[in-house]
Order: C-alpha cells, then sequence, then structure tokens
C-alpha cells in the first residue's frame, strides 16, 4: 500500500475538489506512470475512470504476473476505505480490506 500512497492521495484530492472520479485518468496518469517498485511492473499501474480503481501489475515475487487492483469506498466526496482484489486473501496488504 506504501507503493500507491501519493496516487490514492492523488484520487482523494480529485474527489473532493470534483466531486466525483469522472476525469481521474487525466489527472493521476502520470502518477500512476511513474509508479515502481521492488515488485511492481514500472509504469505498468492504471487508473480506472468514474471508480478510481488502482491497477498495480506485479513483476516479480509471490505475486509475478498477477495484478491487484485498489479501489476507493466513497462517502460523499471523501474516500472511507480501500479495498483491494484479484490477489490471494493472504497477500492483502493490512491497510486495505479484502472484498
Amino acid at each position: 500500500m506504501s507503493a500507491t500512497a501519493g496516487i490514492r492521495a492523488d484520487i482523494a484530492v480529485v474527489l473532493s475538489e470534483d466531486g466525483d472520479l469522472a476525469d481521474i485518468p487525466g489527472r493521476v496518469d502520470d502518477a500512476a506512470a511513474a509508479l515502481n517498485g521492488k515488485y511492481i511492473t514500472d509504469g505498468g499501474a492504471t487508473i480506472a475512470a468514474n471508480t478510481g480503481a488502482i491497477s498495480v501489475p506485479f513483476d516479480s515475487g509471490v505475486l509475478s504476473g498477477e495484478t491487484m487492483t485498489i479501489t476507493p469506498t466513497l462517502n460523499g466526496t471523501q474516500i472511507s476505505t480501500w479495498v483491494c482484489a484479484d490477489v490471494p486473501a493472504q497477500f492483502i496488504p493490512s491497510g486495505c480490506e479484502a472484498p
């Protein structure tokens, strides 16, 4: 979750300012493209329009070949939680809820 902290903060700002996430890809694509890490495919993260879901592909480690989807749970113009999916439950980060 720490690797996506900046993107998640950017998504929260867009939601607060715009009241929705319709234009989210154009506003945070650069941050998603810059995302990298020890196990993350450099530049491979994407942000879904309208939902703000972050797709993070892994290229090494036990999750190599998997893609984790991190989706905000909205409460009006705020994000109440983040839900992580599409990877085995034992690899869901502690700062994220399982679906």
